[in-house]
């Protein structure tokens, strides 16, 4: 079961759109769980969706071929005899800001992670702050070299490409990128000091990631004879 982890902001909507042209309704699309969330209730409804995955665990590998979606790695260690973890990961400074923009720009949400955002008036160095290592956090303890495949939003094309490679999955390209930012001005955001002091301070980790991440994609190529593609920042907010 090829299992990729969506961390929210890093191109995982335009991912999944890709991964729906391949796998069609075999696809599962998991989006069930709160994991950033620290209200009351979020780890127990998390933990019920992982004890009906494994209680369906049959019923799904015979059913589906991958699985997507905003989900923490552990949920499907250990589920199915075998499992591929893939996922992409964003320049902390750029994924700072653009969670930030999302957050702003969205209404009234059910999700207690929004609902939050919106009730307490957060700024980006607050969020930065409530939200530390962001990314890393979807990983857990699993390490980054136990994944198939990893991919960056900044080299979107040569990941996708990676991606096909590893599984023998003639993948397409995408016309479009799904969910950008329609007030974003160029193909990078400004990081103000303020905002890349809140970053260095509380997500080392995902900076750290982001370095190994790029190391392993560039070996993966090499292993699958997969070429630099052109590099560019991914437009989505």
């Amino acid at each position: 079961m090829i299992v990729s982890i969506h961390i929210p902001k890093t191109a995982g909507t335009s991912f999944k759109s890709d991964l729906s042209r391949v796998f069609g309704d075999r696809l599962l699309h998991d989006y069930d769980d709160w994991p950033e969330s620290t209200v009351p209730g979020a780890r127990a409804h998390d933990e019920r969706n992982r004890a009906a995955v494994v209680a369906e665990a049959g019923a799904i590998a015979e059913r589906y071929d991958a699985i997507h979606g905003h989900f923490l790695a552990g949920k499907y260690r250990g589920v199915f005899p075998v499992t591929a973890l893939v996922t992409m990961v964003r320049d902390p400074y750029q994924h700072a800001v653009s969670t930030y923009e999302e957050a702003a720009r969205r209404g009234i949400s059910p999700h207690p992670g929004f609902r939050r955002f919106k009730e307490e008036g957060m700024t980006l160095v607050d969020l930065i702050e409530a939200s530390p290592n962001h990314q890393s956090f979807y990983l857990g303890t699993t390490p980054l070299e136990e994944l198939a495949m990893v991919g960056l939003t900044e080299r979107y094309d040569q990941s996708v490409a990676l991606f096909g490679a590893v599984f023998g999955i003639a993948m397409p390209r995408a016309v479009t990128r799904k969910n950008v930012n329609p007030d974003k001005a160029g193909v990078a955001y400004e990081i103000t000091p303020d905002v890349r002091r809140a970053v260095d301070r509380w997500r080392a980790e995902d900076i750290a990631l982001y370095r190994k991440a790029g190391e392993r994609l560039a070996k993966l190529c090499a292993v699958y004879g997969v070429s630099r593609r052109k590099t560019f920042m991914m437009n989505t907010t």
